[in-house]
């Protein structure tokens, strides 16, 4: 929580600053945090983890079939959404992970509404962080957990945006744009992201997608499979089918990782582990990062691939920032260092408290809060991940928001459609990078009713996407003629497009996108045509300056590009450019007296 020129962490019901994202059930009650992740080793098949990760998924989603392969509680498919079993006061049941998030959150917020009351405040607005390559379906699905939880949530936060207000406010002016790259290892996943900060705008330039078996659990997963295979060789004790053992197991590789952070070495006691046998065994550093030297080498993989799609180089980043609590680890810290050249590492706030810091900072600028300039005229900037259009003539996908948009955003398009002799028009909502709608992610539909059916011509309509800082899509639709107006937002249901669907479609388009890009261009080219013809008769019917024969004169030109586009629906990109040189040169004249600034500089201009 923000408070006058600092921020608060609030600990919870254990005195601890953190709490793990483990829920366990039993015969009698629900444990959450620590007191849960006790139990992985005793209760394996009803603590449950990695449920953030699940959120916003399709079950047949193949990153979610992969975990499925790696966790110990059941997950099953209720029309192809996830749900995960477990036996609760003696009953079978089942969550969605929406459901079991919300248990979490609720938890946290009970915590926190204790520390308010000692202070005599309470709690009304949340801001929720998630992970920068969640997409908008797991962003509206955390935001459900959390109003499900009783939360108001004002804002989803990308993780390396909080990682940037809590370190990056002294350098909100630089003289310079400063290039800040965010090393997030948690857990469960790594996360690497590449900002731009210039003039209090925050802007990212690229992040990395679900690295799954990157995080903490897989370093330690490495210790685990190392004594497995040592117990079973030297003692034939075989503890990878006994879930109880297995647990133990991992929950002293944990306390040893944790430990080799700080030490060169660190001591596994497991008493009783399997049949009687206690297992006693130092482990070295060099050890640990022997068994883990493939995940070590991963770390620094990604971040190059981050830097590739960032158009960077690693001289051009400024500051390195390490978030979540597994960038403790040593050699992990090294790597990074040596990567970049011996450059100091931005690690003095704790990585596991960074980014809640930077949400409160978040939170007090939302709320008006004006206790300290530091928080003053900070803007954010996120990007789409997928391009945003609609279907057009052919079932040809027509953009309106490229891909790797800076959001928020706004843009509107003018286009004609044929609503083939009904009292009303369907727009089609669609995400993706093909030329060819069918080959996209559909999004919904956005009707408008009660409109006359025309005896010639189209319907004229006047097309608005908007994305907001909370990456939700709001479509509007004008019908230029007899004003009918409606807009849909599309806050990108569950199940639609996941990192899954995203990282899908990107190689798709990597694929096939030189192929077809005459198409996607004569799409974009016969729209900016069309557009432009109506921009140009609109001018022209509200003009006071131009005299009716003048008017006349324009609207004969322009009707015969609209009837030559209507004819060449399939012409191509270069033939489209052509016609609009051809209209804007034709009527050059009229356009420099509807729009003065339009003139080209003339000889006595330049003198």
């Amino acid at each position: 929580m923000w408070l006058p020129d600092y921020v608060q962490i609030v600990p919870n019901e254990q005195g601890e600053m953190g709490t793990p994202s483990f829920i366990s059930f039993n015969s009698h009650e629900c444990l959450i945090g620590t007191p849960a992740k006790n139990k992985l080793h005793t209760n394996p098949q009803n603590t449950i983890f990695d449920f953030k990760f699940l959120l916003g998924r399709k079950f047949s989603d193949p990153q979610v079939q992969e975990g499925i392969k790696r966790w110990p509680f059941k997950v099953l498919s209720d029309q192809d959404n996830p749900k995960i079993q477990v036996e609760w006061k003696g009953e079978m049941k089942e969550f969605s992970p929406e459901q079991i998030c919300s248990l979490f959150l609720r938890h946290l917020k009970v915590s926190v509404d204790k520390f308010l009351n000692s202070l005599g405040c309470e709690m009304r607005d949340v801001v929720l962080t998630v992970p920068a390559h969640f997409q908008d379906a797991q962003r509206i699905a955390t935001k459900e957990a959390g109003i499900e939880a009783g939360l108001n949530v004002v804002r989803i936060l990308s993780d390396p945006f909080g990682a940037c207000l809590a370190y990056g406010l002294d350098k909100k002016n630089p003289p310079y744009e400063l290039n800040i790259l965010v090393f997030h290892l948690g857990g469960g996943t790594l996360d690497v992201s590449v900002l731009t900060l210039d003039d209090g705008i925050f802007e990212t330039k690229a992040k990395s997608a679900w690295e799954m078996a990157l995080g903490g659990k897989d370093f330690e997963n490495g210790l685990v499979d190392f004594f497995v295979r040592k117990l079973k060789k030297k003692y034939q004790l075989d503890v990878s089918n006994d879930p109880q053992a297995l647990g133990r197991l991992r929950s002293g590789c944990e306390r040893a990782k944790r430990v080799l952070s700080l030490f060169p070495e660190a001591d596994i006691e497991i008493g009783s582990l399997c049949e009687g046998f206690d297992l006693k065994r130092t482990i070295k550093i060099q050890k640990f990062e022997e068994l883990n030297m493939d995940l070590l080498k991963r770390c620094i993989q990604v971040v190059r691939e981050v830097l590739k799609e960032a158009q960077m180089s690693k001289g051009q980043i400024h500051e390195v920032i390490l978030t979540g609590g597994s960038s403790h680890i040593k050699k992990v810290e090294e790597l990074l260092q040596n990567f970049f050249n011996g450059k100091e590492l931005n690690k003095s706030i704790p990585p596991e408290e960074v980014v809640a810091r930077g949400a409160a900072i978040q939170a007090a600028i939302l709320s008006g809060a004006k206790h300290n300039s530091m928080i003053d005229d900070i803007i954010w900037y996120d990007i789409a991940p997928l391009s945003l259009g609609l279907e057009t003539t052919g079932g040809r996908m027509l953009v309106l928001i490229p891909r790797s948009s800076v959001i928020p955003i706004r843009t509107s398009r003018i286009i004609s459609v044929d609503s083939g002799g009904l009292p009303g028009i369907s727009i089609q909502v669609y995400e993706g990078e093909r030329a060819l709608t069918k080959d996209n992610y559909f999004l919904g539909q956005l009707e408008l009713t009660g409109i006359s059916p025309l005896s010639t011509g189209k319907h004229l309509l006047e097309v608005t996407f908007e994305v907001d800082v909370d990456r939700v899509l709001l479509v509007s639709v004008n019908h230029k003629l007899s004003g009918s107006f409606n807009r849909v937002t599309f806050s990108h249901t569950k199940g639609k497009t996941s990192e899954g669907d995203v990282e899908k479609m990107v190689k798709e388009w990597e694929m096939y996108g030189e192929k077809e890009q005459p198409l996607k261009y004569q799409v974009e080219a016969r729209s900016l045509l069309e557009h432009y013809a109506y921009f140009l008769k609109g001018l022209a019917d509200s003009s006071v300056e131009l005299s009716e024969e003048d008017k006349s004169i324009m609207n004969t030109t322009i009707d015969s590009i609209l009837d030559w586009i209507e004819i060449h629906p399939m012409a191509t990109s270069e033939d489209y450019e052509t016609k609009k040189s051809e209209l804007k040169s034709s009527l050059k004249s009229y356009i420099y007296i509807l729009d003065p600034s339009s003139r080209e500089p003339t000889v006595n201009d330049v003198d």
